[in-house]
């Protein structure tokens, strides 16, 4: 019978079952419980199991780098992004996923409130952050992010944090957000660009500026139809997203 259940955040869990306390967690988790553990160097995260202050078994878990991930990393840095890895796993995990990937620069054994604050950090110092994640660790960082990115397949909760949310378990969505937003923006600079010569050239026309030297006058009806165009094209030229290759 299951009396308590809790999360540790960042640490792991604990339930008390017929009156035994049970722990699983990670290094962390054992330090704060009074164990003198042996660093872990061979690029395993280790989780371990204590059973009424006895540690009864451990699991070594290895993290498989998605296929994708190295080209996302790439497109990044051609993007004049700066990478960034924060994981709550050990130092030795960390290093060996960073020097994979290609990231100069990573966190270890960092807390859900550890990552909130070095996002912080970096937007104090006026940088603009994007957080990429699918766990409930990552959700206070992911809302801190100027923007936040939920891969697909991730938590309620973190998809719930995210600005945006990738449908698909691949981080190539990464990608296609940047290059979406690059896209779209372009089109409302057009759109707009467009929109206001449209209005400057025919506004004096409408109001009748062609009348005293043309005898050209503008009726209501071919106004309202020239009006109308201009939004059709407005709209047909956001409608090219559709096609574009992202």
């Amino acid at each position: 019978e299951t009396k308590i259940f809790k999360n540790i955040i960042g640490k792991g869990v604990y339930a008390n079952i017929n009156n035994k306390d049970i722990y699983i967690g990670n290094e962390k988790l054992l330090e704060d419980l009074g164990f003198n553990i042996e660093k872990n160097n061979d690029g395993f995260t280790v989780i371990y199991v204590v059973i009424d202050k006895e540690i009864v078994g451990k699991f070594c878990l290895e993290d498989k780098i998605k296929d994708e991930a190295k080209k996302v990393i790439s497109f990044l840095k051609q993007e004049k992004i700066k990478p960034v890895l924060l994981t709550g796993d050990n130092l030795s995990v960390a290093k060996k996923v960073a020097n994979e990937l290609g990231v100069e620069e990573f966190l270890a054994q960092v807390s859900p409130e550890d990552k909130y604050r070095y996002i912080e950090k970096l937007q104090k110092e006026g940088k603009k952050v994007l957080f990429v994640g699918d766990g409930i660790n990552d959700a206070p960082a992911m809302g801190k992010a100027n923007v936040g990115i939920a891969v697909g397949g991730g938590t309620e909760i973190a998809k719930e944090t995210g600005d945006i949310i990738l449908l698909k378990d691949t981080l190539l969505g990464v990608v296609k957000v940047f290059k979406l937003s690059k896209e779209s923006i372009k089109v409302i600079k057009q759109n707009l660009f467009w929109a206001y010569v449209y209005n400057i050239i025919l506004i004096p026309v409408a109001s009748g500026v062609l009348y005293p030297f043309f005898g050209i006058f503008l009726k209501p009806v071919f106004a309202g139809i020239a009006m109308s165009i201009s939004s059709i094209t407005v709209v047909l030229n956001a409608l090219r997203l559709y096609s574009k290759e992202l």
